[in-house]
């Protein structure tokens, strides 16, 4: 292989979109509308990401064997006749690597106008040093001339795909949620036709599994019956109600004497109080109390936002309320606030607990990465039912007892 040199990277990397793209318009309808957005998204970025050139230098391994190697090649120096071949030392040196074969072909954007004919297998790259009476520190000279090249040429290769993969997300989410207004701006306007739509028979029951050869990818399944329009909280409300609570807890922390002995149904008016005034309803009350501790937002008798309010009892009890938010719901893309208050005297436990707790729940499925420190943004599936996702935010808030 003529390394780095046989091919663009970025004429691979644009094929990844290309295919991603196509593959998302050849979904089946029903279950492309169906399927849980975010787990989709997953499974497309786990597939079409590509996996960085990293040579292992560490394990680098030199090796020798005796060939016969041409005259053209031993200098006029060497007393050697034209078209014979003579017996000489050759360096044989190994370096494993890890990361997507098809990247040690590919030159990269910014590149080294540099390139040699070299052995390439799955787990190594060879390249060779023929000893013609060299000294030791001249052969190590020429592999590191080797070594040095080849390290420039994959850190380059490396940042292209690292700026790819971290784009990857934003691209696949806007390919899919266009693909998904298409289908149902097209659904609109059948309906709008009046005219009866036949229903395709060969509909497949579930997604197929790809199994790649690096890595098991699992593509989530999703019902083919008919998709049902549901209402959703769109993520601007949702934002806005979390900003009010936001700036509820924060207001709370900076008077902890007032709150820190309060129960959790009393934290909750507090909390309901500031909300209520500040989103109106077309239907009735916006917000409605259900139990001790829920605010909720309810839509043709059921709801699409739930808000859980909490002290902080460790990490049981904070998977039970997670539990506990999740059998309120039953519409697909629902959104939920767990409100903690943490009434310990240092609140970084609780951090943590969150942080590790949280993916360990059976429901869980996406960590978001813009988390911060007290505001933490997760994905979940609705109990028995995949397809049907869960915005959840857990916001906490600190109040120690004097």
């Amino acid at each position: 292989m003529r390394i780095f040199h046989e091919g663009e990277l970025s004429e691979f990397l644009d094929g990844q979109i290309r295919k991603m793209t196509k593959e998302v318009q050849g979904e089946p309808e029903n279950k492309l509308l169906n399927v849980d957005r975010t787990q989709y998204v997953d499974y497309l970025v786990d597939k079409y990401k590509v996996e960085a050139i990293d040579f292992l230098w560490d394990e680098m391994t030199v090796d020798q064997s005796e060939r016969m190697i041409p005259a053209e090649q031993h200098g006029f120096e060497w007393n050697v006749y034209p078209g014979k071949s003579y017996p000489r030392q050759v360096l044989v040196y190994e370096v494993p690597y890890t990361g997507t074969r098809e990247l040690l072909r590919l030159t990269p954007r910014t590149r080294v106008m540099w390139t040699e004919d070299l052995k390439v297998s799955d787990p190594a790259i060879w390249f060779e040093v023929m000893n013609i009476n060299l000294k030791p520190d001249e052969i190590k000279s020429k592999a590191e001339y080797f070594t040095s090249h080849l390290k420039r040429q994959s850190e380059y290769s490396r940042k292209d795909v690292n700026e790819f993969n971290e784009r990857l997300r934003a691209r696949v989410e806007s390919t899919v949620d266009h693909r998904r207004s298409q289908l149902l701006e097209n659904r609109q306007l059948l309906h709008d036709l009046g005219v009866p739509v036949r229903k395709s028979e060969d509909v497949p029951s579930t997604f197929s599994i790809d199994a790649p050869k690096r890595r098991l990818i699992t593509k989530p399944e999703a019902p083919s019956s008919d998709y049902e329009p549901e209402p959703t909280l769109h993520e601007k409300g949702y934002s806005e109600i979390l900003e009010v609570i936001q700036h509820v807890g924060r207001e709370m922390e900076r008077h902890p004497a007032t709150y820190a002995r309060q129960g959790e149904e009393m934290l909750r008016d507090f909390l309901l109080m500031a909300l209520t005034p500040n989103f109106e309803s077309t239907t009735g009350e916006t917000f409605n109390r259900a139990g001790k501790t829920d605010i909720l937002i309810r839509h043709e008798g059921s709801n699409v936002f739930v808000a859980e309010c909490a002290v902080w009892y460790g990490k049981k009890k904070y998977l039970e309320k997670i539990d506990q938010a999740l059998s309120y719901l039953t519409w697909r893309d629902s959104k939920v606030a767990i409100v903690i208050f943490a009434r310990l005297k240092t609140i970084q436990r609780v951090f943590d607990d969150i942080v590790k707790t949280t993916p360990s729940h059976p429901q869980w499925t996406h960590t978001y990465d813009d988390s911060l420190d007290g505001t933490y943004r997760y994905d979940f599936c609705l109990p028995g039912d995949p397809s049907r996702g869960v915005r959840v935010t857990i916001m906490v808030f600190h109040l120690p007892e004097e």
